[in-house]
């Protein structure tokens, strides 16, 4: 049989491991994206706007806009992984 010590102590361990977790979750919140976060209206964590498809795309956009108004080639964007493609592709 657990004695009520065991069990108190087990209660304790519990709800000190709960309380850290969420004191964590407060100083190291996820990343979130701005951009993502403004077209849809609430708080969008997992990626930052470093990777976000969205932003890059947006990027490349006026990037490739700015060059066809300068009439010169579309530049070299590197991606969300580092990769340069040409914009107007």
């Amino acid at each position: 049989m657990v004695s009520a010590t065991v069990i108190v102590v087990a209660a304790v361990t519990g709800a000190g491991v709960l309380t850290a977790q969420a004191a964590l979750r407060r100083i190291h919140p996820a990343p979130t994206c701005v951009t993502c976060g403004t077209r849809s209206g609430h708080r969008v964590a997992g990626h930052t706007d470093r990777t976000c498809r969205d932003f890059v795309q947006e990027q490349r956009r006026r990037a490739q806009a700015a060059a066809a108004a300068a009439g010169t080639p579309p530049p070299l964007l590197p991606d969300a992984y580092g990769n340069s493609w040409p914009c107007g592709s």
